[in-house]
C-alpha cells in the first residue's frame, strides 16, 4: 500500500529488483491489496486455507502447525511449477508472523536462502505482556533461522539473540526526490514548519505544545495528516494548520519542497507513551533528507532516532525537555544563511547513508 510502513518499503525494494531483471513472485494471504502487484505484472499466489484431506491447523499445536507449514511450502512450490527461486524474502510484521512462518517453512523444505526485513519490535504492539513474550519467542525462532536479517536500527537488532553475521542494519528505503528548494523572503516573516505522515493520538499533546511555541516565535505549524475528531479538536483549540494528505507520496514531497521552511520529526514527551520508538526508525526522516530542507528531530533521549542523531551531531536534535528548542529552530528559519546551512546539512544524508541506490545495493547483495 502507498504510505508509511513496511509494505511500501517492501514494494520499493521489489520494484528496483524487477527493474534490474529479477523475476518477482508474490505469495499472499487472502484479503491483501493486489493493485500494485498487478500494475507491476507480478504473479500472485494466495495460500490455500484448507483442503478436505489436510489435518486441522492449530498454531498453538507444534505438530499440527508444522504439518500445515510443510503443506503450504509444497503449495508454493507447485505454484512456481518446480522453478527454484534464487531467494525467499519476507518482512516481519509487528502484528503477525504468519506469512513469515510460511516463508521460513518454504525456504527450509526446499533449502533456499531466506532473508527478512524487520522494522518494529512486536512486543510493543502486543495486547498483553504475556502475548508480547510469546510473540518475541516466535520471532526469535524466525530470525534465528534466516540467513540474512535486516533491521531498521541497531536498537531493534539488539533485542534478538543473533550472531553479528546475521544482524545487519538497513534503513527503510526512501522514494527519493530531486529537489532544490531555496529560502524564500516570506520565511523571514512567518516560516511554515510541517509535520507529515502517520500519527498516534499520544503525539497530539506534544504537537499542541510545539504549535504554541512555534506561534510565539512567529512561525506556523502545519499537520499533513489524516483527519480525525482529535485532529479537528486540536486545530480548533491550538494555532495549528491542517492539510489533507496527498494520495501519492511524491505529491506530498513536492508540496513540502514548495511550501515548507522546515520539517518536523517528533514523537511524544516520553517513550513510555510510544514504546516502539525505542527501536523503530522514522522513515519520514529518510524521505525528508532528500528535500534539502532544514529538519528538526524532537524525540525522547531513549528513542532510536535520538541515538542516531547524537552519533551524527545532528544540528537540530532536542528532547521535549529542552527549553526553547522549538523557538530556536523557528527563529533560525527566518535567516537565509542559517536556513541554507541547515538545508545543506540535512541534504548530505540523502547522498550518503540514505541514498536509495546504496540501500538497494546492500539489500540485493545479501539476498542469496
Amino acid at each position: 500500500m502507498e504510505g508509511a510502513g513496511s509494505a511500501i518499503i517492501v514494494y520499493r525494494h521489489l520494484q528496483r529488483l524487477s527493474a534490474k531483471g529479477w523475476g518477482i513472485t508474490v505469495v499472499s494471504d487472502w484479503g491483501q491489496e493486489l493493485k500494485y502487484c498487478e500494475q507491476e505484472g507480478w504473479p500472485v499466489f494466495h495460500l490455500t486455507h484448507r483442503k478436505s484431506w489436510w489435518p486441522p491447523y492449530d498454531p498453538a499445536n507444534p505438530l499440527l502447525r508444522g504439518i500445515r507449514h510443510w503443506l503450504w511450502a509444497g503449495e508454493c512450490d507447485r505454484f512456481l511449477k518446480g522453478v527454484r527461486p534464487d531467494a525467499v524474502f519476507t518482512y516481519l510484521s509487528a502484528f503477525t508472523s504468519f506469512m513469515s512462518q510460511v516463508a521460513l517453512a518454504y525456504s527450509r523444505r526446499y533449502r533456499l536462502p531466506l532473508s527478512l526485513i524487520a522494522h518494529d519490535d512486536p512486543a510493543c504492539f502486543a495486547q498483553s505482556p504475556e502475548t508480547g513474550v510469546e510473540m518475541r519467542r516466535t520471532y526469535q525462532a524466525i530470525v534465528g533461522r534466516a540467513h540474512r536479517n535486516w533491521f531498521a536500527s541497531p536498537e531493534l537488532a539488539a533485542i534478538y539473540d543473533l550472531p553479528d553475521s546475521r544482524r545487519t542494519t538497513l534503513p527503510p528505503i526512501p522514494d527519493g526526490f530531486e529537489a532544490s528548494p531555496d529560502w524564500k523572503p516570506e520565511f523571514a516573516a512567518s516560516p511554515l514548519v510541517v509535520y507529515a505522515g502517520n500519527y498516534w493520538p499520544a503525539q497530539l499533546p506534544l504537537l499542541a505544545r510545539m504549535a504554541r511555541e512555534t506561534a510565539a516565535a512567529g512561525g506556523r505549524l502545519m499537520l499533513l495528516v489524516k483527519k480525525s475528531p482529535e485532529v479537528e479538536a486540536l486545530c480548533r483549540e491550538e494555532p495549528v494548520l491542517w492539510r489533507e494528505p496527498f494520495r501519492e507520496n511524491r505529491e506530498a514531497l513536492a508540496f513540502l519542497a514548495e511550501n515548507a521552511a522546515g520539517l518536523l520529526v517528533s514523537y511524544t514527551e516520553s517513550s513510555d507513551a510510544m514504546p516502539w520508538i525505542r527501536t523503530s526508525f522514522p522513515s519520514k526522516l529518510i524521505e525528508y533528507t532528500h528535500l534539502g530542507l532544514p529538519i528538526m528531530i524532537y524525540a525522547p533521549a531513549d528513542s532510536a532516532v535520538a541515538g542516531w542523531a547524537r552519533k551524527r551531531d545532528f544540528m537540530d536534535y532536542a528532547t521535549p525537555q529542552t527549553p526553547g528548542a522549538v523557538a530556536g529552530f523557528v527563529e533560525s528559519l527566518k535567516n537565509r544563511e542559517a536556513w541554507h546551512c541547515k538545508a545543506v546539512f540535512s541534504r548530505k544524508f540523502a547522498t550518503t547513508e540514505f541514498d536509495p541506490v546504496r540501500i538497494q545495493d546492500a539489500f540485493e547483495a545479501g539476498l542469496n
